[in-house]
């Protein structure tokens, strides 16, 4: 998945490549035989990403839904852009990252990220 607590950059990624796999999971979410849910639609991107040498960060998040039931979700970015799970990833408190990078890209180590 990547290394634990990095978070690659924020820079913009060629956006042809993010909607092309934005768009490929989606679809291949859409006809799979089981439930894809974020988790699944996460790492099929996360490999996407690594198969075209681009970095991206999948996190793992937590909330608490109107039952006071801990829920979970995933959600991954390339770039400044989320590419699954973006649909309320932001109520979600993150407690675990994997990002990953080449060895011309700067990356940050987070021991704390916070989302906005």
């Amino acid at each position: 998945m990547g290394v634990a607590n990095v978070e690659t950059t924020h820079n913009d990624v060629n956006n042809n490549f993010s909607n092309q796999i934005e768009k490929a999971i989606q679809r291949a979410s859409h006809y799979s035989i089981h439930s894809s849910k974020c988790y699944d639609q996460a790492l099929a991107g996360k490999l996407m990403c690594k198969w075209r040498k681009l970095p991206s960060t999948i996190y793992f998040g937590l909330s608490k839904n109107e039952k006071d039931n801990l829920i979970a979700h995933a959600w991954l970015r390339l770039g400044s852009r989320i590419i699954t799970g973006k649909r309320g990833y932001e109520q979600y408190t993150i407690v675990a990252s994997y990002g990953d990078y080449y060895a011309d890209e700067k990356v940050s180590m987070n021991k704390n990220i916070k989302t906005k």
